[in-house]
């Protein structure tokens, strides 16, 4: 988040359009999901929270991140198909080709230009 607002900063000095989403998040639905996926209270199984990250991801991508790139903004996602993989694939041990599946289906193929994984030591 730190670097997308360092990113953000050069995109105005530079004029450049652009428009920046967080996952999961960025439109009503998309925001309503985040809150049960951050409620505590609820007891949600792997599977059910991978599908709630999934359907957070297919109404940003339709209803936000494509309309923009076909108005040439820039789009800039902190998270994205990538976390789902890593975050509930590889962690939560959810089958990893499903995820890739289901991340093309939902995302309708489109596929981000540049991904940066920031594997920062915390120790120093």
């Amino acid at each position: 988040s730190t670097q997308i607002i360092l990113l953000e900063k050069k995109l105005k000095l530079n004029n450049i359009p652009y428009k920046i989403y967080r996952e999961p998040g960025g439109n009503s639905l998309s925001e309503k999901i985040r809150e049960i996926l951050l409620d505590k209270s609820i007891d949600i199984t792997n599977e059910a929270e991978t599908m709630l990250f999934l359907a957070a991801r297919a109404q940003l991508t339709n209803k936000n991140i494509i309309p923009d790139l076909n108005k040439n903004k820039l789009v800039i996602c902190d998270r994205f198909c990538d976390s789902t993989l890593i975050y509930q694939g590889y962690g939560k041990k959810i089958n990893k080709d499903i995820i890739k599946k289901c991340n093309l289906f939902v995302t309708q193929n489109l596929k981000p230009k540049i991904t940066i994984i920031m594997d920062i030591d915390y120790e120093n």
